[in-house]
């Protein structure tokens, strides 16, 4: 994914090995959905993980399960940064950021991120 072009006219790019949860070793991403507004870019697997990842270092900010069935379509809202999700049942699972509470989040809770606070200064 092509996030921005720095001034040199080369592509920034950012990976990560994504860590499966333990109980879904087969699990896989459907989607990804760049939540511009917040630099953070969301990913649905396909057994109902949702995952958050920061744009910058591709560090993993936030995981956790949507659905205990599997996923079959999702999307991001045109008028915000929601992800919508529909899982195998048709269920219609929404998901949002808590604006006033990711930087406190970040800082707090995600010390396996070299730099938590200047990615929360980034955030805020």
């Amino acid at each position: 994914m092509e996030i921005n072009r720095p001034a040199d006219g080369n592509k920034f790019k950012a990976t990560t090995e994504v860590q499966y949860a333990q109980d879904r070793p087969n699990d896989f991403p459907v989607s990804l959905h760049l939540l511009g507004k917040y630099g953070l870019v969301g990913m649905v697997t396909k057994f109902g993980y949702f995952y958050l990842f920061e744009t910058i270092s591709a560090n993993l900010v936030y995981r956790t399960v949507l659905s205990e069935d599997t996923i079959f379509v999702s999307c991001k809202s045109t008028t915000d940064d929601t992800v919508v999700v529909v899982n195998r049942r048709g269920q219609v699972i929404g998901v949002t950021i808590n604006e006033q509470n990711l930087v406190p989040f970040i800082t707090n809770n995600c010390r396996h991120i070299q730099d938590p606070t200047g990615i929360s200064f980034r955030l805020a």
